[in-house]
Order: C-alpha cells, then sequence, then structure tokens
C-alpha cells in the first residue's frame, strides 16, 4: 500500500499539505483530485522523495518513503509531467540507463518488453526532440515501468495527449491495476477519473476533504456527475 499519515508540508508561511492521512491499496488505481495549489504536485514528490514533509510519515509497501526513499523507488514508477527525458540521447538509451539504474537482471529483454508494451518501437531509436507530446508521454511512462514496479505514481500523465493516445494510457494502467499494481493518479479530467479509478481523495486548500469511492462522494453532494459534486465542495470549503 501507500501510505500517508497525518502529512503536513510547510513552505514559510504556506502550509501546502495540512495533516493529511490515507491509504492507496495493492490492486486498485486512486485517483487525486483537486484545484491548481491545492497541494496535489507537492505531495505526489513528497512521495517521489523530491521534498521532505514538515512532519507526518509516508510509507510505500511497507518502506519509510522519506528515511529509506532508495529502497522505495526500487519498487515504484514515477512520472511527474513530461519531465525527465534526455535530449542528446535516444528513447531506447534512456529506457536502457533507467533499467540499469534501477537494478534491473536482464536489461535488454525489459527494454524490449516495454517497448512492445507500449507501442514505442516506431520512434524509440530516434532522441526525444522528435518526439509527439504522445511520444514524450509514453517514453516518460516506459522509464516509470521498465522495472515492473509494484507501485506507481502519475501527475496529470493525459496532459496534452490526443484521443487516441489517452485511450491507450488508460488501457495500460487498467491491465497494471489487474496484475496487481497500486497506482496513484492525479489529474484534473473527472472521465478519466471516474473511467478507470476505484476510490479518489479530494483535496482542498492542503487538506484532505475526501477518501472513497466516487458514488459516494456524489451522493454526500447531492450532485449527479463527479464535476458537479467536485466544484460544489471546493466552493463549500471556500
Amino acid at each position: 500500500m501507500i501510505v500517508a499519515n497525518q502529512v503536513s508540508k510547510k513552505y514559510d508561511n504556506l502550509l501546502a499539505n495540512d495533516q493529511l492521512s490515507f491509504e492507496c491499496k495493492t490492486g486498485e488505481i486512486t485517483g487525486l483530485l483537486g484545484a491548481n495549489g491545492a497541494g496535489k504536485s507537492t505531495l505526489l514528490k513528497t512521495f517521489a522523495g523530491l521534498l521532505k514533509p514538515s512532519s507526518g510519515s509516508l510509507s510505500i509497501g511497507g518502506i519509510d518513503a522519506v528515511k529509506q526513499s532508495k529502497a522505495v523507488r526500487l519498487n515504484l514508477g514515477l512520472v511527474l509531467g513530461l519531465e525527465g527525458l534526455y535530449q542528446h540521447m535516444t528513447g531506447r538509451q534512456q529506457l536502457t540507463l533507467a533499467a540499469n539504474l534501477y537494478q534491473v537482471d536482464d536489461i535488454d529483454y525489459a527494454v524490449e518488453r516495454i517497448c512492445k508494451q507500449l507501442e514505442l518501437n516506431d520512434f524509440i531509436d530516434r532522441v526525444p526532440t522528435s518526439y509527439s507530446t504522445g511520444q514524450r508521454m509514453r517514453t516518460c511512462l516506459a522509464k516509470a515501468l521498465v522495472h515492473q514496479p509494484k507501485y506507481l505514481i502519475l501527475d496529470e500523465p493525459t496532459r496534452g495527449l490526443d484521443v487516441l493516445a489517452i485511450a491507450h494510457l488508460r488501457q495500460i494502467l487498467t491491465m497494471l491495476r489487474n496484475e496487481g499494481c497500486c497506482i496513484l493518479l492525479s489529474s484534473h479530467v473527472m472521465q478519466e477519473i471516474e473511467s478507470i479509478c476505484d476510490r479518489i481523495l479530494v483535496i482542498d486548500k492542503g487538506r484532505l476533504v475526501f477518501d472513497g469511492e466516487s458514488t459516494v462522494f456524489q451522493q454526500q453532494q447531492g450532485e449527479p456527475t463527479l464535476e458537479a459534486a467536485f466544484l460544489n465542495c471546493v466552493k463549500e470549503a471556500a
């Protein structure tokens, strides 16, 4: 599981995360919702080991994500936007480097497997400067999945993708969930959250205001759609 226990993160006088506690279960996709500035990216970067919480604890697979961040990363895949691609290396070279850093036993096999799975072979031997937005995102996802992690954290993975690329990504995430992967997914696209997420977390002004199934959230807010329920919740919390 991915677990947050009373996690807070403060920047000077700004409290970005305020005592967040929740669990993301194995074999489920948990959607993370919140307006811009709600604290979503701060939380994901803290799980990734890029930031340290001001207080509280985080664990992934029972391992402390702060004190044992290197051990956590061996079983964790991260996609934090379109960052992290080297412009002077081909996609295949970058996947090979990632597999090596993740201490994969059979690197060539791992790279070939993920290229086939994500349908990368038409462009993976070129440098990223020639990639479309969708190709860049799929390469970032491949780097996150080349070591077959048990846990996956994604921040706005469909940003800039066309309809076909989004549908392909949803198929991949659904397959990974069915294989037992624990996935935490941040998105502004309500249709995306509704279509693949088992549960949702709603954050507003750094605080967790809902944790559960989206249908329950809609019932609580008295709204027919997830988008309407979210807008109503944020408005009430303002």
